[in-house]
């Protein structure tokens, strides 16, 4: 009778070792799924950036797949008239959670957008920092920096500041999951 309630035993912890692999956090989301805001990858790891200090600061790079499958042209928008890359911003998955990487623009009113027209393919990478926004009284920082996340894109459906913008579903990117590295 011992050796039955051991090996019992024994098969209990095995099942639960089997249960426990289900609850740990993913390495990634799987492949990058197909669609008109595409990231390089549904994992990245944010290394802290030197000399940040006692503010633990994060950074990763992003390669962007911007498709434009509509019948019309889109317009990315873009800080001054001759800014290199997209606006962009990262938004925590969970609207209820608050990003570290969010972004705050200063920017200048102009019509000089990306223009991507019916069929064309937009590449862009973009360096994500964070966390970018500080308490104003206690100075710490505000939102997470792992998690998943999604990508935003300020995109119109005409040039000019102040266009009408497009659909929330081709302003977002696909979601991937960041950690953080010291």
């Amino acid at each position: 009778m011992p050796r039955i309630m051991v090996l019992g035993t024994l098969g209990f912890i095995l099942l639960l070792g089997a249960c426990g692999g289900a609850t740990e956090p993913l390495s990634d989301l799987g492949p990058v799924p197909d669609g008109v805001f595409m990231t390089d990858a549904t994992s990245y790891v944010a290394h802290r950036i030197l000399g940040s200090g006692s503010l633990r600061r994060y950074r990763f790079t992003v390669i962007t797949r911007y498709t434009n499958r509509g019948a019309t042209s889109l317009f990315l928008g873009r800080c001054f008239p001759t800014s290199p890359q997209p606006m962009f911003t990262v938004l925590h998955a969970d609207p209820s959670v608050r990003s570290g990487y969010e972004y705050v623009w200063g920017c200048v009113g102009h019509d000089k957008q990306f223009e991507i027209p019916p069929g064309a393919v937009r590449v862009d990478t973009v360096q994500v920092e964070g966390p970018n926004i500080l308490d104003g009284v206690t100075h710490e920082a505000l939102g997470v920096t792992s998690g998943r996340f999604r990508l935003y894109f300020s995109v119109g459906v005409a040039a000019g500041a102040g266009a009408p913008g497009a659909p929330a579903p081709v302003r977002l990117s696909n979601e991937f999951l960041v950690s953080t590295a010291d």
